[in-house]
């Protein structure tokens, strides 16, 4: 798998975890009928769900680059 791949697929996981975590909220809230801040109802069902979400797309932007920029790098052959 190349590390443009990896990448993409990092951006795409980090994406599903940001809208689950929304998703997530709004079900509790129909659930409950609690009306309140989304934000705040997302942090309070799923605090960690927005780190992880931050450190997939973070990941997912250094393959990119890494990927893109492989070609131009110098190749170290022994």
């Amino acid at each position: 798998m190349s590390r443009r791949t990896s990448g993409t697929l990092f951006l795409i996981t980090g994406a599903l975890l940001f809208a689950l975590r929304f998703l997530n909220a709004s079900l509790y809230a129909v659930a409950f009928s609690s009306i309140g801040d989304a934000n705040e109802t997302a942090d309070m069902m799923s605090p960690g769900v927005y780190t992880l979400s931050k450190v997939f797309f973070i990941l997912g932007i250094i393959y990119l680059v890494w990927g893109e920029a492989e070609p131009y790098l110098p190749n170290k052959k022994n």
